[in-house]
């Protein structure tokens, strides 16, 4: 414990760092606190709010709310649980993924069904891909659908501070020209970002689509320390049903052909 400006603080000592604490948020919340923070990628559980808003031609707008909570640890294994309410539904429809990037194994699961799904690369593969072996198809990336190409320009909003975090903006304003997709005059789509080092997911974005509509995503809490070691694996009861990751693989690389010669 320490005093600073006659206020009790805790200095809450977390495998990220050091983070300054009020006495008044409570001894080991840790939230709204990323004044000091190292190394670059701390351990943390970060709620977000997202908000799609639909208007159609009559008037009319759709609605789907969604909550998700992201949690990250020492290790670096990420785990995203998001609890989503259709527009046409009151059911919550629940789901939850995990990633081990050391293993670079996926572990998800749904609660209605209790079945957790585990994919890992194949045995010495390590997830990277592989040469292709003779006679093998190889994926070529397919012709785009017309030659009309959307005008992308980006500018910076500068930062502000979200949960005590500071967080610089960039605008990204995508012009799509007339016919490229059936439309009979230019869209334009505008996306606000939000981002901070150290978060794998942008603290704040607003984009606003002529075709889909206006999304919201806000941070809504924030706790910075190591998560519970329970969240990232399936209930004990849960049915684990195994299979292995499609490694692409990519072409053998060919020798250049030499230019002929002229005399």
């Amino acid at each position: 414990m320490r005093y600073r400006n006659g206020m009790l603080v805790l200095l809450t000592v977390a495998a990220a760092g050091m983070v300054w604490v009020d006495a008044q948020s409570g001894a080991g919340q840790v939230t709204s606190s990323l004044r000091r923070v190292s190394p670059p990628n701390p351990p943390y559980t970060a709620e977000f709010k997202t908000t799609n808003l639909k208007t159609l031609s009559n008037g009319i707008t759709l609605t789907q709310v969604s909550n998700t909570v992201e949690v990250r640890d020492a290790q670096g294994r990420t785990r995203i649980e998001n609890v989503t309410t259709p527009a046409y539904s009151e059911t919550e429809v629940h789901s939850i993924a995990v990633y081990d990037p050391a293993t670079r194994t996926r572990t998800w699961w749904d609660a209605r069904t209790k079945v957790a799904h585990v994919s890992s690369p194949p045995p010495g593969s390590g997830g990277q891909a592989q040469t292709c072996a003779a006679g093998a198809p190889i994926a070529h990336p397919a012709a785009p659908a017309n030659a009309l190409r959307d005008d992308v320009k980006r500018e910076s909003l500068g930062s502000k501070t979200i949960f005590d975090v500071r967080a610089t903006g960039t605008r990204t304003t995508t012009t799509v020209p007339t016919g490229a997709r059936g439309n009979d005059a230019p869209l334009i789509i505008t996306a606000d970002v939000w981002t901070a080092p150290g978060f794998q997911s942008p603290l704040e974005e607003h984009r606003d689509s002529p075709e889909e509509g206006i999304r919201t995503k806000e941070l809504t809490n924030l706790t910075l320390g190591a998560p519970d070691p329970a969240l990232f694996s399936p209930p004990a009861d849960y049915e684990i049903v195994h299979q292995e990751t499609a490694v692409p693989c990519t072409p053998p690389a060919r020798s250049a052909t030499p230019l002929p010669q002229s005399n």
